[in-house]
Order: C-alpha cells, then structure tokens, then sequence
C-alpha cells in the first residue's frame, strides 16, 4: 500500500507504475490539488492523512482494507485502455479518502497500464 499526500509522493508512485494508470493518478492527484489548495503552490501542497489517496497494490491489501472500513461511500469501476481500476470512496473525518486498486489486482498490469 502506498499513500499519496503531496507532489513528491506522486512521482515516487509515479517511478514505480506507467502508462494509463499513471495518467489516470496523476489526474485524480491534480484534481484533488485545485479542489483541496487554499493557494499554496503545487510543490508545498499536502492533503491531510484522511484525505491521502491510498494506493492498494495487492489482493490481500485490498480485502483487508474493505474489511476493516464500514463507511463506504462509493466504489466505481474505472476502465482504462489495459484494464480497469476500482476507485474506492471511503467516509473518514467527515470527508471520503480515495483509494486505488487494480481490479484484478495484478501488478504488472498496473505497471503496463
């Protein structure tokens, strides 16, 4: 699991993952900025612990996580060009976290996204 809550935690994941799902991360990341900033520049932008967006990258971490939160808000399936991902809404601190998972849970799959 890899938790992303400012620029340089972005291209840390952004080393280890390509393709549409990077894109993908790196739109949702960006929207989070322009939604969340009070002005700050992008490189001094950090999202509170409960606003992190959660990377998931195994199956196990994936049921886990599911099982230990009772406040899902939402989970849609995301396709993209390779495959597709969940993106998961849940409830925390009155506001929802987002988290990521590839649906198959494959990991190269995330890498050639």
């Amino acid at each position: 699991m890899k938790q992303i809550r400012c620029l340089e935690d972005f291209e840390a994941v952004a080393s280890v993952i390509s393709g549409n799902f990077l894109s993908y991360l790196k739109q949702e990341f960006y929207g989070l900025y322009e939604y969340l900033s009070n002005g700050e520049k992008i490189d001094e932008f950090i999202l509170e612990p409960y606003q992190a967006m959660i990377l998931l990258e195994e199956k196990e971490e994936l049921s886990n996580f599911l099982n230990n939160f009772l406040d899902l808000e939402f989970m849609d399936e995301v396709k993209l060009t390779n495959f597709t991902v969940l993106r998961i809404g849940i409830l925390c601190d009155e506001d929802v976290q987002l988290c990521y998972a590839a649906k198959n849970n494959n990991c190269n799959d995330i890498n050639e996204g």
